[in-house]
């Protein structure tokens, strides 16, 4: 089993992914509910799109987040970039992938630099699962945080509003 396979099993990454599943799963159950209570409901048919709009940017800022983490951290890169390859030549095993990484030359600069540090301090190093379970936990904490603001302003958005209360007209 992979390095990236060992740390992306590890319960407190699942957990997290798990919030993250939960943010969504609240953002859509409430744009059900709205649609059939409230002033508005009754399938209005300004109502169901808009709602869907409002579901949809209340994942804006997790995959921002997301897209950020890989962007900025190449162990995440790494591990992203192998799951893309495993994928793409197990639906057609003739495609040509150019630049394809072998092995997994960033996780073991990490690990080297690790080494080198804790030989300085006279600490235990960490191993090559740890640092992949570290940086994941990392990523998956941010975006948990990034779905669940995101989906506090959606879930409000979603109330309906009395027609005299609004700023039209």
């Amino acid at each position: 089993m992979s390095v990236y396979r060992k740390a992306a099993t590890d319960p407190a990454f699942l957990a997290l992914m798990a919030g993250a599943a939960g943010t969504g799963a609240a953002v859509t159950g409430s744009g059900l509910l709205d649609l059939v209570r409230g002033e508005t409901h009754g399938f209005n048919s300004g109502e169901i799109p808009l709602n869907f709009l409002i579901q949809y940017l209340a994942g804006l800022p997790a995959g921002v987040v997301a897209t950020a983490a890989m962007a900025g951290d190449p162990v995440i890169s790494e591990a992203v970039e192998k799951g893309i390859t495993k994928v793409a030549l197990k639906a057609d095993p003739t495609i040509d992938i150019p630049d394809r990484v072998q092995g997994t030359p960033e996780l073991d600069k990490i690990v080297a630099q690790n080494l080198e540090q804790a030989v300085e301090k006279g600490t235990k190093p960490l191993n090559r699962e740890q640092i992949a379970r570290n940086r994941l936990r990392r990523t998956g904490a941010g975006y948990l945080a990034a779905a669940g603001l995101g989906s506090v302003p959606a879930i409000l958005a979603m109330k309906d509003q009395p027609a005299e209360s609004l700023p039209v007209g």
